[in-house]
């Protein structure tokens, strides 16, 4: 789609989807146009989303903080920080943005449009980013906060009562001492320190055996990220992790109920 005004057109039906009329539809349009776009459609008018995707990841941060701080007034800031981390997770984001029919709107070469696993995650996952991005250019922080509010902060009741925010490491190093006796180890596979998009993989061995990977644009999140994969697949702490999530989320079970609540009905007005 090299022709901008049938893809102007074609947007208005992601605005529907999201519940959002952009002022400047060319905003909503760089955010969905993938850098690697351009380099097939050099003539396109529009710049990629790149810059737009770092002030998106600030922009969720801020708007994640402050509704969690209003959420959850007794916990302390290590836990908010958990919190925050796992409703920012690529893996969340990827979902919601699967969600909104995301991907039918991006702006890439065909060959990426088909990709799958890992790519695909990172790539809905950051395009979510710069659309918040364009919200708050095109609408003012209130918009992103609603747009938050109706698609992100639903998922908060999940996180808490399925223990997401935990430390995936932690709970793997318990498991595999408790199972094999070994202490997991993380090795750097990729590392790319481009100062605009800094991206790490690294590799999880059990004993010697590569048990899994995961990717980050830190290596903290990058491990974390391969923690969490392990455990998915090997189906290792999920006991511990619901027991922990229970002892963390009691006191605020009814609180987390009324959230969920006026979550839903908040969903069903804009729907």
């Amino acid at each position: 789609m090299a022709d901008i005004g049938d893809a102007l057109t074609h947007v208005t039906e992601l605005e529907q989807k999201i519940g959002i009329a952009f002022y400047n539809r060319q905003l909503l349009l760089q955010a969905l146009t993938h850098p690697s776009y351009l380099k097939e459609n050099p003539s396109w008018p529009l710049n990629h989303n790149g810059r737009l995707r770092f002030l998106g990841e600030a922009v969720v941060d801020l708007a994640l903080r402050e509704r969690l701080l209003e959420a959850f007034p007794k916990r302390h800031d290590g836990e908010l920080r958990q919190l925050k981390y796992a409703l920012a997770s690529s893996e969340l984001l990827t979902s919601i943005a699967e969600e909104m029919g995301l991907g039918d709107f991006l702006l890439v070469p065909m060959t990426r449009a088909r990709a799958r696993g890992r790519f695909r995650e990172r790539l809905l996952a950051e395009t979510f980013q710069a659309l918040t991005a364009a919200l708050y250019e095109d609408l003012g922080y209130h918009a992103v906060k609603d747009f938050l509010e109706t698609w992100l902060i639903p998922r908060l009741p999940q996180v808490v009562s399925e223990g997401l925010h935990l430390d995936p490491r932690t709970i793997l190093r318990s498991e595999a001492q408790a199972v094999l006796g070994v202490v997991p180890v993380y090795q750097p596979i990729e590392t790319a320190l481009a100062p605009e998009e800094p991206h790490f993989v690294v590799g999880l061995y059990l004993e010697s055996d590569l048990a899994g990977r995961g990717e980050g644009k830190t290596r903290d999140e990058a491990e974390a990220d391969a923690a969490r994969r392990v455990l998915r697949s090997i189906g290792w702490g999920k006991r511990g992790a619901e027991l922990q999530a229970t002892i963390h989320s009691l006191r605020e079970f009814d609180n987390l109920s009324q959230l969920a609540r006026a979550f839903a009905e908040k969903r069903q007005e804009s729907a």
